[in-house]
């Protein structure tokens, strides 16, 4: 456990104060205040820190202590926007999300990686089996209307930005100096997974899957092997293929490469699973034996923060 946490650590000093919604015990209504060292009073340039799955404030004197408010999720947040748009002012209008504790993560903390969006042609893989060809072609017609693999892009993307700033070991997994490339890779390898177990099961709408299934796939050093094979089908105007720059990555990579994305992969979906199974245990009572629905992607959709109109267009362009 220790160094677990040692890996996990983020820590990121302050400018002036930080302030938080609180709640009011009598009258329940919110308002900001100012996170304060209990013992000296000191608000301003705390230093903000992460350890597994709970956050630490330490003052300029250097006491520490936890409040409700600085949660390891808000400050890894914190941390990415920092990193994106530079320290926040000293009136700190950026750090009034520091007690998110619910919902989607901003879209931002994942960086889509820049570069052409181009697919492979549905037509450049004269493999594709009959069945598998009707199979996504079930998946373009029915609901949602997408190709199986546009789908399970979409998935990738929503599960990716929430497990990453609350996972401290998915955080602390992914490589910072190529963190762009890194998480399109293991969006990648979790789009794969979805939809060759979603062709595996027979299943067109890939919501309704379970995140135990493509996690087993992961596990399995056999399995993965025959995922970093697949080259997903798809439809003329309408997509569902590879971007021309992942098939070239996924048959030119190393073994030591395609392990690491496929390693984050499975942290990724086991933090979702165990955070579904927690929401599925509240919902019913706390039984033991959950039922599987409680697992399904369809019950991420709430915790997924991609906008309407980018949910199944971000990672490809379609062939004409």
């Amino acid at each position: 456990m220790k160094q677990r946490e040692e890996r996990c650590e983020v820590e990121l000093p302050v400018r002036g104060s930080v302030s938080v919604w609180d709640t009011d015990p009598l009258t329940y209504g919110r308002y900001l205040r100012d996170l304060r060292c209990a013992r000296c009073g000191a608000v301003e340039d705390l230093v903000l820190r992460t350890r597994d799955t709970w956050g630490l404030l330490i003052c300029p004197q250097g006491h520490a202590w936890r409040d409700p408010a600085a949660k390891a999720f808000g400050i890894r947040l914190l941390y990415a926007r920092v990193r994106k748009i530079g320290q926040p002012g000293p009136h700190h209008d950026e750090l009034r999300g520091l007690d998110r504790d619910a919902g989607a993560s901003p879209s931002w903390v994942v960086p889509l990686l820049s570069e052409p969006r181009d697919a492979v042609a549905p037509d450049d893989d004269a493999s594709i089996s009959a069945a598998r060809l009707q199979w996504t072609i079930d998946g373009a017609l029915g609901e949602p209307d997408q190709p199986p693999l546009t789908q399970a892009m979409y998935w990738a993307r929503a599960l990716l930005t929430w497990a990453f700033p609350r996972d401290p070991v998915t955080w602390a997994m992914v490589k910072r100096e190529q963190l762009a490339l890194d998480a399109h890779m293991v969006m990648v390898v979790l789009g794969l997974a979805l939809y060759e177990y979603g062709y595996a099961a027979s299943t067109a709408d890939l919501q309704t899957l379970p995140l135990t299934a493509p996690l087993e796939m992961l596990e399995d050093t056999e399995q993965r092997n025959l995922l970093r094979r697949v080259r997903p089908s798809g439809l003329q105007r309408v997509g569902g293929t590879l971007r021309v720059t992942d098939r070239d990555r996924l048959a030119n990579c190393s073994p030591a490469q395609w392990a690491y994305w496929c390693d984050v992969a499975a942290s990724v979906l086991s933090a979702s699973l165990q955070d579904a199974r927690i929401d599925a245990a509240a919902e019913h009572g706390g039984r033991v034996e959950l039922p599987d629905a409680g697992t399904r992607l369809s019950r991420r959709r709430d915790k997924a923060d991609i906008a309407p109109e980018d949910w199944y267009t971000w990672y490809t362009v379609p062939v004409e």
